[in-house]
């Protein structure tokens, strides 16, 4: 029998009317719960994933040529970061884990002029000098002051 071929009949009294109503009211909730409590977690999920976007930009700008410029007051084209290598990665070829991470490491170059007067050089953050020959027209400071600033990637092996 076809939902078509059978005629409405009202109900016979207002309690049933009164008891419909109450069933449609506690479905339209039961359906509005059920979309709000998808919306909640969807909601939690892009709320993660743009908080994961946020905390690497964070990384990537701590950690940025501005950064080291005016750490070490030198210009930003005196920074030389490497790039990272992704040899280690997860997702690089072969797949899957390989035992391995890369810490960033930084080094200075720094240059000064000796009591007699001579420009010196230090690549290992003043430990050792050693005399060199400026560029024509460089001042060579007095003091001891960063010259380069150079970023790399030290690989190192888990057990």
């Amino acid at each position: 029998m076809d939902s078509e071929d059978t005629e409405y009949t009202p109900p016979d009294n207002l309690s049933d009317v009164v008891a419909a109503l109450a069933e449609v009211e506690s479905a339209v909730r039961e359906v509005r719960g059920a979309i709000e409590s998808k919306g909640s977690f969807w909601s939690g999920v892009v709320f993660i994933v743009i908080a994961l976007v946020v905390w690497s930009w964070l990384s990537d700008l701590w950690y940025s040529r501005w950064r080291y410029a005016t750490e070490y007051s030198v210009q930003t084209s005196d920074v030389h970061v490497a790039k990272r290598p992704h040899d280690c990665d997860f997702m690089s070829s072969p797949l899957g884990e390989k035992h391995c991470s890369y810490k960033r490491s930084e080094s200075t170059i720094r240059w000064a002029t000796s009591t007699t007067n001579i420009p010196i050089m230090s690549a290992d953050g003043g430990k050792t000098w050693e005399t060199f020959a400026p560029d024509a027209g460089a001042q060579v400071p007095q003091a001891s002051t960063v010259k380069e600033v150079y970023v790399n990637w030290d690989k190192e092996e888990e057990d």
